[in-house]
């Protein structure tokens, strides 16, 4: 039997796709930036770069990192840092309005995307504003732009090929931003939204071209008022698509990733009599939507914040709206008696749900939602429940799942037109290895429901970890020296991999 086990183990293999772990670390925090990189239940929130950060990353952006957690690039949209926190080459006056190139950036989160090309090149979408719109529509982009940038240039500190290449021109909705890999594994479908309409412009992007959107009219009008709030994002699995504004409702569709269309948008009303301030209402304009949202790992809950709640939404119920479960609310007054409320919230590579502030965000604190796939208030909301040196207001990068792969069986899921770049095939990333007292299990390619285990020499489980999302710190001290198998079981297929505990 315990040979059975260890060939089992042994002739596992995986097909790979383009999936990298580009989400490794994140860049948070505007005068003083930190490097956020998770694993497990552990975070490392090393220094990445104080005193002129201020010029680079003031506002959310967008960042990508190598499967190690290195830092390749970010970018606020007007301006690209290298991986010094330095101007990179060619990476200033992105956009077209002098003062949002020299005094501030589009003020909203999402406005700038990162998508991988191929040989190490990738895209850099942004949002920019003409001056002669900055007196009536403050931040409304009325155009969005690409930039390529190549890391492989000047010994790996990168360099802007090409921006300001035009995607669109016209007044668009605020940030919104994000992206989906296509069924094929390799290509991309970006989708942001019109101004205050019920548009959604959808973009084939593939390693070559950025191709004309196809514009669909789903759900109701995204209303816009100016607020800076407003979110949209894909379920891990891409089956799925949920976007709030602040005064819009938090709309649900099913998302095809073959044909990259919408469908079945539930419309999910927010209360306004949930708007409290340590039991009193709150002294912001009273709103009827909200900032943000994010899926659990398995897609199946939906999580929004309203600034003041954290609301949980069960999306495989028959009344999505009927399901909801306040899971955290807003516990302490701002600093110095002010406002400071919820914000941005994201999935991590962890499995986590992370949440940052919106207002003065001076105590430097992130909030977390510990296991996102457990109905009601067992998910472990924790309020302050990271702590950093940084502010915490508005400044988490906007990140996507990257580690999404083809979508097998689907019917389109073999890439067609241009031949595939060279992949890595490994399912999995293990370091170090050989390890000592811990290793970190990395999947480069997303597994929806992902149970991992760990087996000795001799077909012995020693470690399991049935909820894994993408990444995983396992502390070792109780393995002896030898040889250690790891396998990922999955609906979407297997992997597997071994390391040396010395």
């Amino acid at each position: 039997m315990k040979q059975t086990v260890l060939l089992i183990l042994l002739v596992l293999f995986y097909k790979g796709s383009t999936a990298q772990a580009y989400d490794r670390s994140w860049l948070i925090g505007t005068e003083c930036m930190i490097k956020l990189t998770m694993n497990g239940i552990n975070y490392d929130t090393s220094s990445f770069e104080c005193g002129t950060a201020r010029t680079l990353m003031d506002l959310p952006g967008s960042n990508i990192s190598d499967t190690a957690g290195n830092i390749l690039f970010f970018s606020v949209g007007s301006r690209v840092g290298n991986p010094l926190a330095q101007i990179m080459e060619n990476g200033d006056t992105l956009v077209d309005s002098l003062f949002f190139a020299t005094v501030f950036d589009i003020p909203a989160a999402q406005a700038t995307l990162i998508l991988p090309r191929s040989n190490n090149t990738f895209y850099l979408f942004y949002y920019s504003e003409s001056d002669s719109l900055l007196a009536s529509n403050f931040g409304e982009p009325d155009r969005l732009y690409y930039a390529i940038v190549d890391m492989n240039a000047n010994g790996g500190l990168g360099k802007v090929l090409k921006k300001k290449q035009v995607v669109h021109k016209g007044l668009l909705g605020e940030g919104r931003l994000t992206a989906c890999r296509h069924a094929n594994g390799r290509d991309w479908w970006m989708v942001h939204q019109g101004y205050a309409d019920d548009a959604y412009y959808i973009y084939l992007v593939t390693p070559d071209s950025v191709y004309p959107p196809h514009i669909q009219h789903i759900g109701p009008s995204n209303f816009w008022d100016n607020s800076d709030a407003a979110f949209a994002t894909f379920s891990p699995d891409g089956s799925k698509f949920a976007t709030v504004t602040a005064v819009s409702p938090l709309i649900l569709m099913d998302f095809d990733r073959c044909t990259g269309t919408f469908s079945n948008p539930d419309s999910i009303f927010i209360p306004t009599d949930t708007f409290r301030y340590n039991g009193y209402p709150s002294p912001l304009v009273t709103l009827n939507g909200g900032s943000s949202c994010s899926f659990s790992p398995n897609g199946r809950y939906l999580y929004f914040t309203n600034l003041i709640d954290i609301v949980q939404y069960d999306t495989w119920a028959l009344n999505v709206q009927a399901s909801a479960v306040t899971v955290g609310r807003w516990d302490t007054v701002g600093p110095a008696g002010g406002d400071a409320e919820f914000y941005l919230m994201y999935l991590l590579p962890n499995g986590k749900i992370i949440v940052d502030d919106y207002g003065p965000g001076v105590n430097g604190s992130f909030h977390l939602i510990d296991s996102p796939d457990i109905g009601g208030r067992g998910c472990h909301f924790r309020f302050n429940g990271l702590p950093t040196t940084t502010n915490n207001a508005n400044v988490l990068p906007n990140m996507i799942n990257y580690r999404l792969g083809a979508l097998a069986g689907s019917g389109c899921d073999t890439v067609t037109g241009i031949s595939e770049s060279k992949v890595d095939k490994s399912a999995l990333k293990l370091y170090p290895n050989p390890a000592n007292s811990k290793i970190t299990v990395s999947l480069m390619q997303y597994y929806k429901n992902a149970k991992l285990y760990i087996y000795d020499a001799l077909g012995r489980e020693m470690y399991k970890d049935e909820s894994m999302y993408l990444d995983a710190d396992i502390d070792l001290g109780g393995f002896t020296n030898g040889i250690y198998f790891v396998r990922i079981l999955s609906p979407d297929g297997n992997a597997a991999a071994k390391f040396v505990k010395e």
